[in-house]
């Protein structure tokens, strides 16, 4: 399944709940069977896929957006800075929670 396939699930052409289509087959995608992939897409690369559907449409951009901004001001505040010389002290340097620190 492609991407681009995706927006056609949030804006179905019947609007009869659960109407099926005459031609449906056993490997047939269902609705469930697109937005369970939809949500492990999702759980991989969050950003990436609610940036496609504010791009498609079918979400507000002005959410995604607001959280990319926060998400780039929390990041740069714990940023390390850099001396002048070029090199970062390691007092400066915030520890990793997975990464062991050997002094």
């Amino acid at each position: 399944m492609k991407l681009e396939a995706i927006v056609k699930y949030f804006s179905p052409k019947s609007m009869t709940p659960g109407a099926v289509p005459c031609g449906m087959t056993a490997d047939t995608l269902t609705i469930t069977d697109v937005m369970a992939s939809l949500g492990m897409a999702a759980a991989q690369s969050a950003i990436g896929i609610e940036l496609y559907l504010a791009k498609a449409g079918v979400l507000p951009p002005d959410s995604i957006t607001n959280y990319i901004e926060q998400l780039a001001t929390e990041r740069g505040k714990k940023k390390p800075r850099i001396a002048k010389d070029g090199i970062a002290s390691p007092s400066r340097i915030p520890a990793h929670p997975g990464r062991i620190c050997v002094s």
